[in-house]
């Protein structure tokens, strides 16, 4: 990994911007779906907020997946073999811990939103 003290913010914060993300794309999706009059429509008899709900929640469940799979195989690629882990270690380490985090997250995020939904 690069020196470079920004990268390093977003790899270890990637998991919780995609979260942030996530979030604010389904409230404002839900919001103007209720503000335009659109929310009560149907695709295969699920309304078209939950799919939107469904589909972002699941890309974004997959963007934090993938964080977290990259940064667990750095880690391990690096520091499995190592006697005294490094700052690199605990960079991969804690990325890949912090998205984990950001999926549990996501999960509970969704399922509010999903059993929730309401244009009231």
């Amino acid at each position: 990994m690069e020196h470079n003290p920004l990268l390093r913010i977003l790899y270890v914060g990637a998991g919780p911007l995609i979260w942030a993300a996530n979030f604010v794309l389904m409230h404002a999706f839900t919001a103007a779906a209720c503000a335009r009059g659109f929310a009560t429509t149907t695709i295969a008899g699920v309304g078209g907020v939950v799919w939107a709900m469904v589909v972002s929640t699941f890309v974004a469940i997959l963007a934090a997946a993938w964080i977290a799979y990259k940064a667990l195989s750095r880690y391990r690629a690096r520091c499995a073999q190592m006697g005294s882990p490094d700052t690199e270690c605990y960079i991969h380490f804690t990325a890949a811990a912090v998205a984990v985090l950001s999926l549990v997250g996501m999960g509970w995020t969704a399922f509010a939103a999903a059993v929730s939904f309401s244009c009231r």
